[in-house]
């Protein structure tokens, strides 16, 4: 992606409602509706080339790691508890340029 093509992009970004109205994966859902080709990570390569992840990328990774951690640990998606809900921890070793918290 272009640095023309970045800036682009920002001037089509349509905020999310921050009334509190949507929860957090809800926000997530949103940005792939109304914005999917916004970019939410870009890295620069050693070569001088730009990597460029969208909220699109990212949601679908981030929507396998879920289910996969969840198979792995016998947790249904959108599953209602009652009482306490189970809890998971994720432990990985990354690059500080390569997470996002």
């Amino acid at each position: 992606m272009s640095t023309a093509s970045l800036s682009t992009a920002r001037d089509r970004f349509k905020p999310p409602p921050l009334d509190g109205s949507l929860t957090i994966p809800e926000i997530y859902a949103w940005h792939a509706e109304f914005n999917p080709e916004y970019p939410v990570f870009v890295f620069p390569e050693t070569d001088g080339a730009v990597t460029v992840h969208t909220y699109s990328d990212v949601i679908a990774a981030a929507t396998r790691g879920a289910h996969y951690i969840a198979d792995c640990a016998n947790i249904g998606i959108g599953t209602s508890y009652q009482g306490t809900r189970p809890v998971v921890v994720l432990a990985a070793s990354v690059s500080p340029m390569q997470h996002a918290s």
